[in-house]
């Protein structure tokens, strides 16, 4: 593995060889499964002309756009303009800098349960209320999410082998590049629609006495789930089997990361192992609250990352995440080439339209348009 795998795009703010007056802020806007974030970036630029991120802020509202109620449709949408307002008036970032899009997860979802006209309906209750009326707003389709993740994370002269797979709350996908010494590269892309929340939701409504049986019960669905979505996904995109580098995204990934080795927040990218993965489970299992205790974070930057892990994940969330993970890593390691697994604490969306819009990539294509009414 090659030590400049990866972009520069993702070292964290402590990265002293950029200036600060090269600064730009970027701003994303997601109206996801869980609710709706607000995402606030710096591009760092130094003099060669190379640039990476820092995370300035992360606001997330509450909102169960899932259901497609009509009071979660207007909730969704009226959170959707303060975020956006918040990153124009507070942040003063420029209008073209922020992007504003509706989560795959939320897409998926939405054609599940024959809801794509409220998808709609939360668009144009956002655009109506933005004083830009040549704002647009973005439906991200699981292969188009996927596209700007790698974009965003992997340099485009390192993409050859590497593969991003996205853990999410709800689904799991991600991808790779192939014919990329053509001009026109192929996307091999792949979903299945399994995630950290969705399996914590599934066995919680088993209801399960202790957190033994609630251990167990994950370990049964993740298997049942390896079976089934994870090896029959891998095998109709048998191309990734083929690719040396995985790059895991997604919260859970973080969560590993940063609980794992807490004296490495200066690192975007940590390689860890199966073995690394199931340690994790043992210790969320057996020891949790020592586990994730402040005092196992020996820097500031540390301190505020367990924070904003206990903010966002349990001991449930962690082992249904971690389960996953093990089971996707189980399965890639069945097959040649031997392969290596890189958890990114930063992997986003945002990035690649980032990337986009700085480099001139042409390798991602546009969301297709949704039909205005559910089939």
């Amino acid at each position: 593995m090659k030590k400049c795998l990866f972009l520069l795009v993702l070292l964290v703010s402590i990265n002293r060889g950029f200036a600060q007056k090269g600064t730009n802020l970027y701003a994303g806007v997601e109206v996801g499964s869980k609710g709706v974030k607000l995402s606030v970036v710096a591009l760092l630029i130094n003099t060669d002309g190379a640039f990476s991120y820092s995370v300035q802020a992360d606001t997330a509202i509450n909102t169960e756009i899932i259901s497609f109620t009509s009071s979660a449709v207007t909730e969704s949408a009226n959170a959707a303009v303060l975020l956006y307002n918040k990153a124009l008036k507070f942040y003063k970032i420029p209008d073209r800098q922020i992007v504003m899009v509706l989560s795959s997860g939320v897409i998926e979802q939405s054609k599940i349960t024959h809801n794509i006209d409220k998808v709609e309906e939360v668009k144009s209750l956002i655009l109506s209320q933005i004083k830009n009326k040549q704002k647009t707003i973005d439906f991200l389709t699981p292969d188009v999410e996927s596209r700007l993740v790698n974009l965003g994370t992997i340099n485009r002269d390192d993409r050859k082998g590497a593969v991003v797979i996205d853990v999410g709350s709800g689904s799991t996908k991600g991808g790779y590049f192939d014919n990329l010494s053509t001009d026109n590269p192929k996307f091999i892309d792949f979903n299945f629609n399994w995630g950290t929340a969705k399996i914590k939701g599934e066995i919680n409504n088993k209801q399960p006495e202790s957190i033994a049986s609630y251990s167990l019960l994950v370990n049964q669905l993740v298997e049942s789930i390896k079976s089934d979505a994870i090896t029959g996904s891998f095998n109709r995109n048998a191309g990734i089997r083929n690719q040396p580098s995985m790059i895991m995204g997604g919260g859970i990934s973080w969560v590993i990361a940063t609980l794992m080795h807490p004296d490495q927040m200066q690192k975007a990218f940590i390689e860890l192992n199966i073995k690394d993965v199931r340690d994790f489970k043992r210790y969320v299992l057996n020891n949790y609250e020592g586990f994730i205790s402040d005092s196992r974070a020996k820097s500031p930057e540390a301190l505020i990352e367990f924070g904003k892990v206990k903010n966002n994940f349990d001991q449930k969330s962690m082992i249904a995440g971690s389960s996953l993970v093990e089971a996707i890593m189980q399965d890639l390691n069945s097959s040649s080439p031997s392969k290596h697994f890189y958890f990114a604490r930063y992997c986003s969306w945002l990035t690649g339209y980032i990337v986009k819009i700085r480099s001139g990539e042409n390798d991602i294509i546009p969301a297709p348009p949704l039909p205005t009414t559910s089939p």
